[in-house]
């Protein structure tokens, strides 16, 4: 883990965001080899901070993720393709941070701006999830 010396360094603000999301590793081709679950806490524009189960040892630093993020209203998650930049761990369970992945992205930024854009003005608290457990 890098040394931060309390500087605050994110070009984008993040926002509270709390929903169960779904994560899978990319291979070298681009398709998910392994899906896990996870917990988002914050998201911004350039990355999200998820909540995962210790067990998922193959997520780490540079790992690329694609990340299904649901959306209030629709059936259909966001997809994003984002790659971890960082993690931490206690006793129960680890954080990961992704950085969203401008050039894997196309065409969804406007969609990501106004979903972003929607949990800054009124919050957004979304428990009841699509995904299964």
């Amino acid at each position: 883990m890098r040394n931060w010396n309390g500087e605050e360094r994110r070009k984008c603000p993040r926002y509270s965001f709390s929903a169960d999301v779904l994560l899978g590793l990319q291979d070298d081709s681009g398709k998910s080899r392994i899906q896990c679950h996870g917990h988002c806490e914050n998201i911004s524009l350039r990355g999200i901070c998820i909540k995962i189960s210790l067990k998922y040892r193959e997520i780490k630093e540079k790992t690329k993720l694609q990340v299904k993020i649901p959306v209030c209203g629709t059936s259909q998650p966001l997809e994003l393709i984002g790659q971890v930049t960082w993690r931490s761990q206690d006793e129960k369970s680890s954080r990961v941070g992704i950085q969203f992945l401008p050039n894997n992205n196309k065409g969804k930024e406007v969609f990501l701006f106004q979903f972003v854009e929607s949990i800054k003005r009124k919050g957004y608290d979304y428990e009841n999830s699509y995904m299964d457990k």
